[in-house]
């Protein structure tokens, strides 16, 4: 292993340098002696900090990569809490450098409060790109929601207006988030307190409850997988009354105008639970799936903060799945990303942030390199990163870290403290 301190350059050899570091960052079946993997570490540096952008807490990364190679990535202004605002940068070098975005080059940065990190895009075979908001406002029709959405015909140039998808959801509960009543603030009183949140409806969500309301569905949109014959498989994080989240698939065949729900991807049972930690689990949540050149579905999940990752598998689109398996990986917002060279990365993490690497589709995880934060002291970092292949078998992780503020307006700020987004470069070679 080589680490240069000046750039945090780490390089690690499988198989050809098996020490002692090796030996402790292995999980699972030892790979073979005669493949190798060179994973090379590049940074951190800065995307956004403290001198840009002053008095943003800077939460929960979340990118996505145009037709063009532009990259978008959105970062949030506020602490994690329901419909925080968040800002936007784009890059157009592979993630080197970032500026600034105006409003009009990505349709949610019109809506900066769309809930937490998690919005759901595609870019379809033929340019068109579809993105959601993670919101979802109740209709009429039982069990039927409708999820704002905007459609791009041209590759993300230019933005048709605000549409309404379709999304069935069987049986799920509805929350009213606002509705300033006497009544409304004593049912969220807890929720206000803590800041999940917002006392009064945020400014940049006015367009959205005068066209939908302000009652919405209790799930969350995660990821969207393409399937044969333009069908879209679609992934979300649903709570159901007295149980914790479970995850599910709903499925489009009408290019994302509506989505009928298909199937339950994997659903909580607290025989799952690693009983040694103390956290409170989440149930599962937060999915992350691709699909393998033979079609073979992979989806990972977040059980809870400091809990095990969890994974199941389809063979036949995502009508039934295998029953989930802990991963040797824990925590949240777990990313999946396949390499051109056919090798599996996992970003994830808390209270480090790492990416897991495997040669043979997840079932093994031979490595994994924890990434540094920026060297300031009581530095410490979300994990709610996000990790995007930008060059052929090169990787780039967005994470956030935080330093405390003992002078903090809130409790929030007290204990975390506004922070900085940075990013890691990872290089991955199999040889």
């Amino acid at each position: 292993m080589t680490c240069v301190k000046s750039g945090y350059v780490v390089l690690i050899m499988i198989g050809a340098v098996a020490g002692s570091f090796a030996a402790a960052r292995t999980f699972g079946k030892e790979p073979s002696r005669a493949s190798t993997l060179k994973v090379k570490v590049q940074g951190p540096f800065v995307i956004s900090d403290q001198q840009r952008h002053p008095g943003w807490v800077h939460f929960h990364a979340h990118m996505c990569r145009l037709p063009s190679g532009r990259l978008i990535l959105t970062i949030g202004k506020e602490r994690d809490i329901i419909d925080q605002e968040r800002f936007l940068l784009t890059s157009d070098d592979h993630g080197r450098t970032w500026v600034d975005s105006d409003t009009g080059v990505w349709p949610t940065a019109r809506f900066p409060g769309f809930g937490s990190s998690h919005w759901a895009s595609v870019n379809l075979n033929d340019g068109t790109i579809l993105n959601y908001l993670n919101m979802a406002f109740t209709t009429d029709e039982n069990g039927v929601y409708q999820v704002p959405m905007w459609v791009s015909e041209d590759g993300g140039m230019t933005w048709g207006p605000m549409q309404a998808a379709s999304v069935e959801v069987p049986g799920l509960r509805n929350a009213d988030f606002y509705n300033p009543s006497e009544a409304w603030r004593k049912k969220y009183g807890d929720y206000i307190k803590h800041g999940f949140v917002k006392p009064e409806p945020p400014a940049s969500m006015r367009e959205l409850f005068d066209r939908f309301g302000t009652e919405r569905g209790w799930f969350s949109w995660e990821q969207i997988v393409k399937l044969p014959e333009g069908h879209l498989l679609g992934f979300l994080t649903v709570n159901y009354d007295g149980r914790l989240s479970d995850v599910m698939a709903v499925e489009s065949q009408d290019r994302g105008q509506t989505w009928k729900y298909l199937s339950m991807v994997a659903r909580f049972d607290p025989k799952y639970l690693d009983r040694t930690i103390t956290e409170e689990p989440d149930g599962f949540c937060e999915p992350s799936a691709l699909r393998f050149p033979d079609g073979e579905l992979l989806v990972v999940m977040r059980m809870g903060s400091l809990h095990p990752l969890y994974a199941v598998r389809s063979r036949d689109d995502g009508r039934t799945w295998t029953q989930p398996q802990a991963l040797p990986s824990r925590s949240v917002q777990p990313k999946l990303v396949l390499l051109q060279n056919g090798v599996l990365a996992l970003g994830t993490g808390r209270p480090r942030e790492l990416v897991t690497f495997s040669l043979d589709r997840g079932h093994t995880w031979p490595e994994t390199v924890y990434l540094p934060d920026d060297g300031a002291e009581g530095a410490h970092c979300s994990a709610n990163s996000y990790t995007l292949e930008v060059e052929p078998n090169k990787l780039l992780t967005v994470y956030c870290c935080y330093n405390h503020d003992e002078e903090g307006a809130d409790a929030w700020l007290k204990s975390h403290g506004h922070g900085r987004a940075l990013g890691c470069f990872i290089e991955v070679e199999r040889k």
